[in-house]
């Protein structure tokens, strides 16, 4: 057996934060499903099978605060960025410090402040988990470049850790960084050629990808298949 089929498949764990909170109360937990996770992932990880990252989203941590202050996606925020390079618009000065720019701050501090109250329990939550204690070891992708968060991640792994990863507020440039996005970075890093080695599992609270939110719109259609594009993956999107 070669060395490349020794080497264990690494599977991300993405759950949203509406699974793990109740959304619709600012910061309140989902006790349940909470244990629940932290549960399953601890018997996963006592079987040494596999790897896992677990990244996890925001829910009622983090977006109260990312509404009140208008911080948008960063996905938003980048596509913005190319239509004004295709208008060949010329990117603005930096600008002086106004009432914007410190509402934009205030909101960025207390939006990152929220969703790590929510990493937190979760760490805390792994690392009582039984049947086996989880080694869970917490990172904030703000601080990361896409290719330094991988490496970081990487060796973490390496050194027998679960990586624990938050949707976070970006700084370069300023949006939410969302666990999708997040997911896709490490599941097309470089250093992961041999996709096959990648399972990415997407926990949330609906069963599947639907064409629309189905606790909203009833016409929502499950997806049986999403096509991820050039463009698209290269961006972390995709076209359903």
């Amino acid at each position: 057996m070669s060395d490349e089929r020794k080497q264990p498949t690494v599977i991300i764990l993405k759950i949203g934060g509406s699974s793990l909170t109740v959304k619709s109360q600012l910061e309140t937990l989902n006790e349940s499903i909470l244990n629940w996770f932290t549960s399953t992932v601890s018997t996963a990880v006592a079987t040494r099978y596999h790897q896992y990252v677990i990244i996890h989203g925001a829910g009622s941590f983090g977006h109260f605060h990312a509404k009140k202050y208008h911080l948008r996606s960063i996905d938003d925020v980048l596509l913005e960025q190319r239509k004004q390079q295709q208008q060949q618009q010329t990117p603005s000065e930096t600008a002086p410090v106004d009432d914007n720019t410190r509402l934009l701050a205030e909101g960025i501090s207390l939006t990152r402040r929220s969703v790590q109250k929510l990493h937190s329990h979760l760490l805390t939550s792994l690392s009582s988990a039984a049947p086996a204690t989880v080694p869970a070891i917490g990172i904030s992708p703000a601080s990361h470049t896409r290719e330094s968060l991988q490496n970081h991640v990487t060796d973490c792994r390496r050194a027998g850790l679960t990586p624990v990863i938050h949707g976070d507020v970006y700084l370069n440039p300023v949006g939410i960084l969302g666990g999708d996005r997040i997911a896709a970075w490490l599941a097309t890093g470089e250093e992961e050629v041999t996709r096959r080695r990648w399972r990415v599992v997407f926990l949330t609270d609906v069963e599947g990808v639907f064409t629309a939110d189905p606790k909203l719109d009833e016409g929502a259609e499950l997806l049986r298949s999403i096509e991820v594009g050039e463009e698209e993956e290269e961006d972390g999107g995709c076209s359903c």
